[in-house]
């Protein structure tokens, strides 16, 4: 096997849902509407329904109406019998169907219906691909999807809301038959594309929630992962969750992660992360010098952690993915996850989860230690790119390395005062703190900042309006007014 198959083979896996009984009225009744979303409790409502199928009997050939009709009758045994006996038989007719059907009663009946094998029976869905015209049917579908409302319907209800049903009834059906087999890579490329689509259509909540939803199955497959990727739809999905995120919405929270999730498990896709900064978290006054997925996913957990332990799940076993790749180490140090990861071992978890916050927190733990080595902080100062990140915190950091400041004729240290007339204040503030730091552990911290004329710059900023940086600059000249007392002392 070749390290490629091999890769494929590691990347496929099998996403466990609790599906619905196989379709039949009377398992559904109102006494579970009211827990029921407003699709799923509009679904319901279509499983009620009494179809007259002799009104399809005037579209299409009868011998398919009747295999449904009888269908319709049967026992759920009896149902699961036939799909596996008879599967490809049913998919011509269901398809034929939903093609040729104007009345919106019936083709919701059917999607639903459709819709419903599918997630009882999974293999039914390669019953599409056993025909000898199954892409010419996905077609057929992907017509059906773009095509205008049809006709017909219950006034009750907006037809909006029943367009929106049918949309993304046949979005998930077009999806489970791509991902249950082969297709010509056109068709793959062009249904991916349209979900991508959907989900950067911000003049739509709708499409774009059906977009993710969408996702969720089609990226069960590695080649839809490579294509969706390739064009950039991950770029969109890092977004989307920064945006949830913010507000809080933990449902699109888990669909979204679900998708990232799905995306890790294929290795190219996880090396070619780190490539991607998202905009729109930095706080005022916080700067960062790259800004991952890893830091999104650090502040869901801090704030949503609480209340909903799927999150969780998820975005640790996404971590677990990410973890040894590229930058990922540094960004999950840099995004403080060691102190969420302690704030969450705290609660009982199930074995699984568990495990994956044990093995990242031991990650990060091992990985705080190297950030906190010498040569990173040498190349922090010398380039400019001060950020506020675990080195400048870590007492045992100076502790170790004070005397290093020395070498070259304290080079680092006048480097890291000229920082002080930088024009960012974040930059200035971290000058401040760090100063302040060597003043209070140097033995002669106080008379060395003073040569370099350091103290005067600092005192400047006791009446900055940053904030930060005020509270830094005080700081830092009780530092260096404590160590040149305890000189004298």
């Amino acid at each position: 096997m070749t390290d490629s198959e091999e890769e494929n083979k590691e990347s496929e896996y099998n996403i466990f849902t609790i599906p619905p009984p196989v379709f039949q009225k009377k398992l559904f009744t109102s006494v579970y509407s009211k827990h029921l979303s407003a699709e799923d409790a509009y679904a319901v409502k279509v499983r009620e329904r009494q179809i007259k199928w002799n009104v399809v009997d005037e579209f299409i050939d009868g011998d398919f109406v009747a295999r449904l009709r009888d269908f319709e009758s049967k026992t759920i045994e009896e149902q699961r019998t036939i799909i596996l006996d008879f599967g490809p038989l049913f998919a011509n007719a269901f398809v034929q169907c939903i093609h040729s059907v104007t009345a919106r009663n019936i083709i919701e009946y059917l999607l639903t219906m459709l819709n419903d094998l599918m997630i009882e029976i999974p293999s039914f869905a390669y019953s599409f691909h056993e025909l000898q015209n199954s892409e010419q049917l996905i077609e057929l579908l992907r017509g059906k999807l773009h095509a205008k409302a049809v006709s017909s319907g219950e006034e009750k209800v907006p037809k909006k809301q029943r367009l929106y049903y049918c949309y993304n009834l046949l979005i998930k059906i077009i999806a489970r038959i791509l991902v249950a087999g082969e297709v010509n890579p056109d068709i793959a490329k062009q249904f991916t594309m349209d979900v991508i689509r959907m989900i950067n259509d911000i003049s739509s909540k709708h499409k774009i929630k059906a977009g993710i939803k969408t996702l969720m199955i089609l990226l069960q497959k590695d080649k839809h992962r490579l294509l969706f990727f390739k064009n950039r739809g991950f770029e969109r999905l890092a977004a989307l969750l920064n945006a949830a995120g913010k507000k809080t919405d933990l449902q699109s929270i888990y669909q979204i992660t679900f998708c990232i999730w799905s995306l890790s498990f294929n290795k190219r896709i996880v090396k070619k992360l780190n490539d991607f900064e998202i905009e729109g978290g930095r706080r005022k006054n916080q700067r960062t010098k790259r800004r991952t997925i890893i830091f999104v996913f650090a502040e869901i957990l801090k704030s949503n952690a609480k209340t909903k332990e799927k999150i969780v799940r998820l975005i640790l076993s996404t971590l677990v993915n990410l973890a040894n790749i590229g930058n990922n180490n540094s960004d999950m140090v840099e995004a403080d996850l060691l102190r969420i990861l302690g704030s969450l071992s705290q609660r009982n978890w199930e074995k699984q989860l568990k495990s994956d916050l044990d093995t990242i927190y031991q990650i990060v733990h091992e990985n705080l230690h190297v950030l906190r080595s010498w040569d990173k902080y040498v190349e922090e100062v010398t380039s400019g790119e001060l950020t506020w990140g675990p080195i400048h915190k870590s007492s045992l950091f100076w502790r170790e390395n004070i005397g290093k400041f020395e070498e070259k004729d304290f080079r680092l240290l006048r480097v890291l005062v000229s920082h002080l007339w930088n024009s960012d204040s974040t930059i200035q503030a971290i000058a401040c703190h760090d100063l302040g730091e060597f003043a209070k552990i140097h033995p002669r911290g106080k008379d060395i900042l003073s040569s370099l004329e350091a103290k005067g710059k600092i005192m400047s900023f006791l009446n900055h309006q940053d904030l930060k940086l005020q509270h830094e600059a005080l700081f830092c000249i009780q530092k260096m007014l404590v160590s040149g007392w305890s000189s004298m002392k």
